[in-house]
């Protein structure tokens, strides 16, 4: 299943363009803000793709995973041979006690848009206490003329996409997500999420993907680069 998953977004064409720039991101932003990093811990790591993109290897890793299409299985045998790399399934914050844990970096990809209000509290509660520094997280641009492109797009491609009514087509554009009924992608606002992320972190950055020159509201990925608290402490 992990394999079709991975054939699906990145085997060729714009589809993998758009979706490998996150990583792309990624790896310009670790290299930037936390180069030296040894240990890293990833919320929605799926495969694990993300090791690959870091400026090298960690010593210790930790990924987090509903496991919806197979992707832990995939980063076990991957990354079998690392003894400091360990992949847990979990499906709700209480799945997994992490207390006493500290990782240099913790990584979030295309995960937290699917969460529920409670959920999401839960899983950034569980980034702060165990990120020391920097938190990197990406969540796809549903809101604004944008999203209504991407979504015409994805419709000329054959892609699979959320069914919206013409009513909710308008909200998003307008970017009046509260008169969505939310379920996964569908319904969700960034910038709900950075004023939620707020709560936990300080926001150092809010970057469009892939055209990180242009606003963020214009691109089809936002990408966040927080810190700690804990970091401002020391």
């Amino acid at each position: 299943m992990g394999e079709t998953y991975n054939r699906r977004l990145f085997s060729s064409g714009l589809r993998k363009y758009f979706h490998e720039a996150r990583f792309f991101w990624l790896k310009q932003q670790v290299s930037k803000f936390a180069p030296d990093a040894s240990s890293v811990m990833e919320l929605g790591c799926f495969d694990a793709k993300s090791i690959g993109y870091l400026p090298s290897l960690p010593d210790r890793y930790l990924g987090l995973d509903a496991n919806v299409e197979g992707g832990l299985t995939l980063a076990k045998e991957r990354w079998k041979e690392f003894d400091n790399y360990r992949f847990i399934e979990c499906k709700q914050p209480a799945d997994i006690d992490l207390s006493g844990q500290v990782y240099d970096i913790s990584i979030c990809m295309e995960t937290l848009e699917h969460l529920s209000d409670d959920a999401l509290d839960g899983y950034l509660n569980l980034l702060m206490n165990v990120t020391n520094t920097y938190v990197f997280i990406t969540v796809p641009n549903e809101t604004g003329l944008f999203f209504l492109f991407k979504h015409v797009l994805k419709r000329v491609v054959g892609s699979r996409s959320k069914s919206y009514k013409p009513s909710e087509l308008v909200w998003a554009t307008l970017g009046k997500t509260q008169k969505i009924q939310r379920r996964g992608h569908k319904g969700f606002n960034y910038r709900d999420l950075r004023r939620t992320l707020a709560k936990y972190f300080d926001i150092l950055s809010v970057t469009g993907i892939p055209f990180r020159y242009l606003p963020a509201s214009i691109n089809f990925t936002i990408g966040f680069v927080a810190t700690t608290r804990r970091t401002n402490r020391n």
